[in-house]
């Protein structure tokens, strides 16, 4: 199942997923629950051997909307917490090859979905890709939080969430937040050539390989998503979320 603001492409078998949701691809509730959708059926198409994540214009995505997220009142937040916990779980736990081609800005949420996947390929273009929650007054979920654990390098972790910092593509591929990169014009054709790879492995073993290595994480996530195991169900967002999300907001304008 996808919406309008995912479009899909089959290319012999492998699903280019495309989040076009203009200017940023910024993830609201509605959007949450189609990715939420789209991961829970990943695998579900017949001939579908693998996927490619990838985002439309500069931006892979620029996490969650900070234009809209402060102002849901405490049941949208406990809504848009849910679908963000399932989308993770669902892509984390992705019973085929994941691969994401990380086409530009890729900020908060918008960070983790790629690191969901199995392989990252990062564009050579001018980005940033980093977790500056912090600064916007957002606190990461238990979803996002057991994928930053997982696939970040502690010290990595630390300094990027606690600093807000945010990495070129260069720096992300030295801190092994990504695997490598690509010019623009092969961004995409590298990432599917990548996921060609991976699903010319044996597929069940591939699934119960990629579950045993990510066991632990993949156990987290499904409590979060699928029991409501999450602590910011019940105070997500504080009172200084409004004005921090604005601040962080015209810190990013030109």
């Amino acid at each position: 199942m996808t919406g309008d603001r995912i479009e899909v492409e089959d290319r012999n078998g492998i699903a280019v997923l495309r989040l076009n949701r203009p200017p940023a691809n910024a993830i609201d509730l509605d959007l949450a629950r189609e990715l939420a959708a789209t991961a829970a059926s990943m695998a579900a198409a017949p001939g579908r051997r693998a996927a490619v994540l990838t985002g439309s214009g500069g931006f892979f995505s620029g996490g969650v909307d900070l234009k809209v997220i402060p102002s849901y009142d405490a049941a949208q937040q406990k809504e848009m917490i849910r679908a963000i916990n399932r989308l993770v779980a669902g892509f984390y736990a992705c019973p085929i090859p994941l691969v994401a081609a990380i086409n530009g800005h890729a900020i908060g949420g918008g960070l983790v979905i790629p690191l969901c996947a199995d392989y990252r390929v990062c564009t050579t273009a001018e980005c940033k890709v980093g977790v500056p929650e912090v600064r916007a007054g957002i606190p990461f979920p238990a979803g996002p939080l057991a994928v930053l654990r997982a696939e970040l390098a502690p010290p990595v972790a630390r300094v990027m969430t606690l600093r807000a910092m945010s990495l070129a593509p260069e720096a992300a591929l030295a801190m092994g937040v990504v695997d490598e990169l690509a010019p623009p014009y092969r961004l995409l054709d590298r990432a599917i050539a990548m996921a060609e790879e991976l699903a010319a492995l044996p597929r069940d073993a591939y699934t119960r390989v990629k579950h045993q290595l990510r066991a632990e994480g993949i156990e987290k996530t499904r409590a979060a998503a699928e029991n409501d195991h999450d602590p910011m169900l019940d105070v997500w967002l504080g009172g200084d979320a409004a004005a921090a999300a604005a601040a962080a907001l015209r810190a990013r304008s030109p």
